[in-house]
């Protein structure tokens, strides 16, 4: 996660000269250990009390969503107090960068501490906004967790909620290139042996879940995501989580993690007319439960950008549709089933069979596309990697009419293997009529987790034994045009977007003994 910047339009465009500007100051605040925050509050000169909103980062509080040239608009015309922090032991703030883990409701809670302190002040009337992106999202989710009763509603933009299973241990297995990257990019290295040590879910991980908290939330949130986003399973968790507590929205668009909000190409597609704006519809929410104190005129809840082949327009794709909920409430389950020959068919056989590949660890399925951070992102062709032997693919028949996805994907196997432990790796792939194999989206699953995540619930697979193992996919939205096919590819590795399992039964970060499985799909 890298410092975050969003193009403003809209009303903030017609920039004018002011009479009075905005007062800056800058504080060190308190939090309950003593540790001082280095903090800058712009507002207002006088006595008068304004609601404040707070963007918590640790990227240099000068690193803001809001470009420096329209604070002062904000303040003098919008009528706030904007407060920019440094997060714990970043810039200007003293402490030990933690990687979140004193943002929270822990013994150390950071964004609490803040929000207390900023609530009784003169200048603030006890309404306080929190609001971020990417690394500042996951701060303000914290912060919303923490309770405190001065958080009057906020703003989260491309942001995880559940740290341990979107981001660190997505499906049990490490999530390297993200986890490695993103800690590296920020100088905190140190926190990857900590990370390392609690592979299995524990009450520390509860402490960065924000859907242990959300039965106790009821303030209203604007979440912001994209589907080809590392995070994209983060905003809609968090909106369907907490919608009956309180008024929430969520906007969905066919974005990466640095292109939210925008009109480029992402990964080897262009979606026309993919530009949001996000900054006006983020003010406008903060008007809303900040100054106006009444509740807009209802509203579908969910904007989302139906994906699709951009030279058909006509089946429906490339278009930002509204909903109430997620899915859209006509969604309907459908099931496809795997074909001995390859296929991928909406009938099961009406025979058993079976398919074997060899993973060896010492030469994995290379990452291509898909929702990463620091690897190339987005639809990628996976031609270059499907045609591996330790790939099994299986691709349905042209479509003879569009076909809508919108929801969840779920891959349930039957599998078995000659090693105790190993993963499976699951892409939903469109594939174009010129042979384009566009990655959709992709997950993982590690067979010693497929139970669960507590260390009591480990079970190894035992060879020549068939078990189930699903395999959970992020949300998406896409049409599948006419004469475009449904595709498939199972296989053991995805590096380094997903960290190797060595095949072994030994403790899960330990990959010292790496062996070669014989997989089987059932």
């Amino acid at each position: 996660m890298t410092g975050y910047r969003i193009l403003i339009i809209g009303w903030l465009a017609a920039t004018a000269l002011l009479a009075e500007t905005a007062i800056k100051e800058t504080y060190q605040i308190p939090m309950r250990d003593g540790t001082l925050l280095a903090t800058d509050v712009y507002r207002p000169a006088g006595s008068r009390a304004y609601p404040v909103l707070l963007h918590r980062t640790p990227y240099g509080k000068g690193d803001q969503l809001i470009p420096e040239t329209y604070v002062n608009l904000l303040v003098m015309v919008k009528g706030y107090a904007l407060v920019f922090q440094d997060t714990r032991g970043r810039y200007g703030s003293q402490g030990v960068d933690s990687v979140f883990f004193t943002d929270g409701w822990g013994a150390l809670q950071d964004g609490y501490d803040t929000v207390d302190w900023l609530a009784k002040q003169p200048w603030c009337n006890g309404r306080v906004g929190v609001y971020g992106a990417s690394a500042s999202g996951i701060t303000t989710y914290r912060a919303v967790g923490s309770l405190h009763p001065a958080i009057k509603c906020a703003v989260a933009i491309v942001a995880p909620t559940d740290l341990y299973r979107q981001v660190i241990y997505p499906g049990g297995e490490f999530g390297k290139a993200l986890v490695e990257g993103w800690v590296s990019g920020q100088g905190s290295l140190y926190m990857i042996d900590y990370m390392l040590q609690f592979p299995y879910y524990a009450p520390l991980w509860d402490e960065m879940n924000l859907h242990t908290r959300t039965d106790s939330i009821h303030i209203p949130i604007l979440h912001i995501g994209g589907w080809y986003d590392c995070f994209s399973a983060g905003p809609v968790a968090a909106f369907n989580d907490l919608l009956s507590h309180a008024p929430q929205k969520l906007i969905m668009g066919p974005w990466i993690h640095h292109s939210v909000g925008s009109n480029t190409q992402v990964g080897q597609i262009t979606y026309p007319s993919a530009d949001f704006n996000l900054i006006g519809e983020a003010l406008s929410w903060f008007d809303t439960w900040m100054v106006s104190g009444s509740a807009p005129a209802a509203k579908p809840e969910v904007r989302y950008y139906l994906m699709g082949d951009p030279a058909r327009p006509r089946d429906g794709g490339c278009r930002w549709l509204e909903a109430n909920t997620w899915p859209p409430a006509n969604a309907q389950r459908m099931a496809w089933y795997l074909n001995k020959s390859g296929g991928l068919t909406t009938q099961p056989e009406p025979e058993t069979y079976q398919l074997s590949y060899t993973y060896d660890p010492a030469h994995p399925v290379p990452t291509l596309g898909g929702n990463n951070l620091n690897l190339q992102a987005g639809p990628m062709d996976q031609r270059p990697v499907d045609a591996r032997p330790d790939v099994l693919g299986f691709v349905s028949e042209p479509l003879s009419e569009p076909l809508r996805m919108e929801g969840y994907g779920r891959g349930l196997f039957f599998v078995s293997s000659d090693q105790p432990d190993t993963d499976f790796t699951l892409k939903l792939i469109d594939v174009y009529p010129d042979g384009r194999e566009m990655l959709v989206v992709d997950g993982v699953q590690r067979a010693r987790f497929r139970y669960g995540y507590l260390p009591s619930q480990v079970c190894w697979l035992q060879p020549g034994v068939i078990d189930t193992l699903s395999i959970a996919l992020p949300p998406t939205a896409l049409v599948f045009s006419t004469g475009h096919r449904i595709k498939i590819a199972l296989s053991s590795s995805n590096y380094p977007r997903f960290e190797l399992n060595p095949n072994n039964d030994l403790d899960p970060n330990d990959r010292s003994q790496l062996q070669i499985a014989v997989n089987t799909i059932h």
